[in-house]
C-alpha cells in the first residue's frame, strides 16, 4: 500500500471514532443510567413511554402493582430468538395468574422487521419499540438479551444478563408476588 492510502484509512478511522465518542459523550451527559449500586439500593425503575406495534403508547408506570419483566431483545440475536417462545408462554401463564407481565422491548429495529418476526413466531406478549435505543441506554443495556425484573412497588428487583427460560421467569414472578 502506498502512503496516500494509509493516510486516507487513518483519516476515516479517526473521523469514525470522533463521531462515536461525540455521540457517547452526548448521551452520557443527557441521560441517567441504571447502575448496579442503584439496583442494590432498590431504586425506582426509570419510567418511559414506548409505542407498541399497534401504535399505542405504553408507560412502564401503567403496570405498577405487578411484577414486570423488561426483556431487551432483537430479532437478529440468536439467544433472544431462542428465549422468545419461553417468554411468550410464561407471559400467558403470568397473565392468567394476574400478578405479572412481560414487556418485550425491541432494541433499534425497524417496526416492519419486528412485526414480521412477531407474526412468524406467533408471539402474543406485548412488544414495545425502542427504535432510537433511548430506553435501553437509560437501563444501561450493554448486551442482549437483558431482562430487568421490576417489583410491584416499581423498584428494580434484579437483572438477568443473557438468555433465560420459562421456569426461571415463572419462579421469579411467583416468588416476588408472595
Amino acid at each position: 500500500m502506498n502512503i496516500k492510502k494509509i493516510l486516507n484509512i487513518v483519516f476515516w478511522v479517526v473521523i469514525i471514532i470522533g463521531f462515536a465518542f461525540a455521540g457517547f459523550t452526548y448521551y452520557s451527559r443527557t441521560q441517567e443510567q441504571v447502575t448496579l449500586e442503584q439496583i442494590e439500593q432498590k431504586i425506582i425503575a426509570p419510567d418511559f413511554e414506548l409505542k407498541t406495534l399497534e401504535g399505542e403508547t405504553v408507560k412502564l408506570s401503567d403496570y405498577r402493582g405487578k411484577v414486570i419483566f423488561l426483556n431487551f431483545w432483537a430479532s437478529w440475536c440468536p439467544p433472544c430468538v431462542q428465549e422468545m417462545p419461553d417468554f411468550n408462554s410464561a407471559n400467558q401463564k403470568l397473565l392468567e395468574e394476574g400478578n405479572a407481565v412481560i414487556l418485550a422491548v425491541n432494541v433499534q429495529e425497524e417496526p416492519q422487521i419486528v412485526r414480521e418476526f412477531v407474526k412468524d413466531n406467533d408471539l402474543t406478549l406485548p412488544v414495545l419499540l425502542d427504535e432510537e435505543g433511548k430506553v435501553s441506554y437509560i437501563y444501561n443495556v450493554r448486551s442482549i438479551p437483558t431482562t430487568y425484573i421490576v417489583n410491584p412497588d416499581g423498584t428494580i428487583y434484579n437483572v438477568i444478563l443473557g438468555k433465560t427460560n420459562e421456569k426461571t421467569i415463572l419462579t421469579l414472578g411467583r416468588k416476588i408476588v408472595k
